[in-house]
């Protein structure tokens, strides 16, 4: 899901639910490669900088997943 329609589902389930803008307080999105069930450690050269990349055989497909926390 891109992020374009990522937010269009986000507004319309604050619409939907009639979710007021005091009651949202943090929301993040994070993402899982399907298949992959481990963790992994990456070491890198301390001159190498941003995100490291992951090389992995098989099948790509990533599951979005949207957590809001509200007061």
């Amino acid at each position: 899901m891109g992020i374009i329609s990522t937010a269009m589902v986000v507004i319309s389930s604050i619409a939907k639910y009639g979710i007021l803008e005091d009651d949202i307080y943090n929301f993040d999105e994070t993402g899982f490669m399907m298949g992959i069930i481990s963790t992994a450690m990456v070491v890198t050269s301390s001159e190498k900088r941003g995100k490291a990349k992951l090389s992995q055989p098989g099948n790509r497909e990533w599951a979005t997943v949207i957590q809001g926390i509200g007061t």
